[in-house]
């Protein structure tokens, strides 16, 4: 009765809209710079759900008639036409460095020209072959946060020419893709493999003409082959393993490689038809994590976890591994408390609570998230970045490491985007996202052309039973630094864009 009611009114409220005095600068909900139909049905869909719209819902909704609230009436004013981007403009606070990060964000287009069919010169791993990496996602789905936080269609084409490079008009990898036989090999399976599926996602929400491709990719490949092969790859509680020859073993790279794109996927492609299935499977994801993986003095989590190794699993005796063998105050953890490892960890829990409705799973995830985020602050340096090893010696050698700061700094700062933290965490990864551009993007130059280099990134890391034993040695000796890198680039351009949705203020022209 309710929405029968809502489309008899809906007609005699967009005609009397135009009699209120409306801002100028209201209701981008989905920051394309433009006020539109999209933005009054995202109105008009949580009037019709009853959920409240509060000021800061979906980045940057205003009350249109300055009624106290966000409601239908508001919905219309955008419908009826009366509130245009073209009346505001935007305005950065921090311009010496909102200036430095523009300037990089567009260096890294001539590191990497949109083609990636030579390797990814973003790609310190691989530099020579056209392969399918997640790195490639991370890069992309950067671009789009950029674009949707500071408008303009340069980061969204370079981002949808770049991931268009891989696969044909339907939906099936380029011969070309070395490793393509690799992704979809029931004994090859990676969740890396499944990270870079996000950004066609969200280019297909923002109607790249690849769409159809995306779909088909998204749904024959990365949902129908490498996620589904990855049902019978889990642990006796439910968790994915990390790869197919990695059993048992549960990282936390792979929440982020792998659950935002599950989620997203059941929403925007399953039209959540399998929601609330999917959304307990998720959150039990990460509460398997929090339960085995979260040192309980620290808060902090270890970088993994082998089932097989634990006695209070039902893997137990399944498969032993001898780097998950030397912590006895977490059975089946590694030994250190890596710091990238909390990054992708901490990005995952924000981008997922973005994606969840509200309700007890949203809620969950919001408690594990605030928790992690009270323990970073508490090991947060006074430059405002954190080391390789968060709770090692502060030595030379356990360096101030780039990428996992400013993974951290992104999920800091959007947990006060989206309304879930107080202002004092937004300041706190503000803290951490100056300290990095600060310490870490140099600018220099070379024969009179510009050149920034991100330093201090750490290549790789990993566990296993050869030369990865997970001990502090290894991650603050064994493992290369390198500069310009994207596991370290992504994360800072996704930084800046909660920087940009937090710092952009409207103005009338």
């Amino acid at each position: 009765m309710k929405k029968k009611i809502f489309a008899l009114s809906i007609a005699v409220m967009l005609a009397a809209a135009d009699t209120y005095a409306y801002k100028s600068a209201v209701g981008d909900i989905d920051n394309n710079r433009a006020v539109d139909a999209k933005d009054a049905a995202a109105v008009i869909r949580a009037v019709m759900n009853d959920k409240e719209i509060k000021p800061s819902y979906s980045f940057a909704v205003y009350d249109v008639n300055a009624d106290g609230k966000i409601d239908i009436l508001d919905a219309a004013a955008i419908l009826n036409g009366n509130i245009s981007s073209a009346s505001y403009k935007t305005e950065v606070r921090d311009t010496e460095r909102a200036a430095k990060m523009d300037g990089f964000a567009e260096y890294i287009f001539t590191l990497e020209d949109g083609d990636p069919s030579n390797g990814s010169a973003w790609n310190t791993e691989n530099t020579t072959q056209f392969k399918w990496s997640y790195i490639n996602g991370c890069m992309a789905s950067a671009y789009l946060r950029l674009y949707e936080a500071a408008g303009g269609t340069k980061y969204k084409n370079y981002a949808d020419n770049y991931m268009s490079g891989f696969i044909n008009a339907d939906g099936s990898f380029k011969d070309k893709v070395s490793n393509r036989n690799n992704v979809t090999n029931p004994t090859k399976l990676a969740l890396d493999d499944i990270n870079s599926g996000k950004s066609m996602l969200e280019l297909i929400s923002l109607d790249s003409a690849n769409s159809g491709a995306y779909r088909a990719f998204a749904a024959d490949t990365l949902y129908g082959s490498v996620l589904a092969g990855f049902e019978s790859l889990r642990t006796a509680e439910g968790n994915y393993y990390h790869k197919y020859g990695y059993p048992c073993q549960v990282w936390l790279d792979g929440t982020y490689m792998a659950l935002p794109f599950k989620l997203r996927y059941e929403y925007d492609i399953n039209n959540g038809a399998n929601i609330a299935a999917v959304s307990d499977d998720v959150t039990n994801q990460f509460k398997n994590i929090y339960n085995k993986m979260r040192d309980k003095t620290t808060g902090l989590y270890y970088h993994g976890y082998c089932s097989g190794n634990d006695p209070e699993s039902g893997d137990h005796g399944k498969v032993n591994f001898k780097w998950a063998s030397y912590n006895t105050d977490n059975p089946g953890c590694s030994q250190c408390v890596w710091l990238r490892g909390q990054a992708w960890y901490a990005m995952a829990l924000a981008d997922c609570i973005e994606l969840m409705e509200d309700g007890d799973d949203r809620d969950t995830l919001i408690f594990i998230y605030k928790d992690l985020m009270d323990s970073l602050i508490r090991y947060q340096d006074d430059n405002g970045m954190w080391r390789q090893v968060i709770d090692g010696e502060k030595s030379s050698a356990n360096y101030f490491e780039t990428s996992g700061s400013a993974g951290i700094a992104y999920a800091l700062m959007k947990g006060y985007n989206l309304n879930i933290l107080p202002q004092e965490y937004y300041d706190a990864g503000l803290k951490a996202f100056n300290g990095v551009v600060d310490n870490k993007l140099a600018v220099t130059k070379n024969k009179g052309v510009t050149v920034y280099t991100l330093s201090d990134i750490c290549k790789v890391a990993g566990l296993d039973d050869i030369s990865r034993n997970g001990s502090y040695t290894y991650y603050t000796t064994r493992t290369e630094k390198v500069s310009n890198d994207a596991k370290g680039m992504a994360p800072l351009l996704l930084a800046y864009s909660e920087v940009l949705k937090h710092d952009t203020v409207y103005v009338e022209k």
